[in-house]
């Protein structure tokens, strides 16, 4: 019954490390402009809910709102902390705070504050982003 404990342990541990890779490849993949890192980050039937842009479903879709975000930024950043990753067998559920910078093609900058509503799953033996539902709290814009 121990050993059967620690291996549950040893799994949660494992699931906790891999999501907040995701978390970490959602950021880097959308700020360095690396459509392969963000694209691999998600399943095939990912739901990516971004309000004022859109609700997209599957992981075409989602790579179309990349793309089109990319378009209309020169550059951003993101700044995702606070994750609270609860994990319940081949399922898990993460809410993370993020504050995000960018600057758009006409030079205009802004920030915004908010969190991220995450479900995950764990399909084939890897853990992928099944639904990421963004939450606004502040925009103050511009930023400079």
């Amino acid at each position: 019954m121990e050993h059967l404990l620690i291996q549950e342990r040893i799994h949660q541990l494992e699931a906790i490390n891999e999501i907040r890779k995701l978390i970490a490849n959602y950021c880097h993949g959308v700020d360095k402009r690396d459509r392969e890192t963000f694209s691999s980050i998600w399943h095939e039937e990912g739901v990516w809910v971004v309000p004022k842009h859109r609700t997209c479903s599957g992981k075409k879709e989602i790579e179309s709102l990349f793309d089109s975000i990319l378009a209309s930024r020169e550059e951003q950043h993101h700044h995702t902390t606070n994750s609270l990753i609860e994990v319940n067998g081949d399922s898990a559920t993460a809410l993370s705070d993020v504050v995000y910078t960018y600057t758009d093609r006409k030079g205009k900058s802004e920030l915004l504050s908010a969190s991220y509503r995450d479900e995950y799953t764990k399909n084939t033996g890897n853990w992928l982003l099944k639904r990421r539902e963004l939450f606004y709290f502040n925009i103050k814009s511009p930023l400079f």
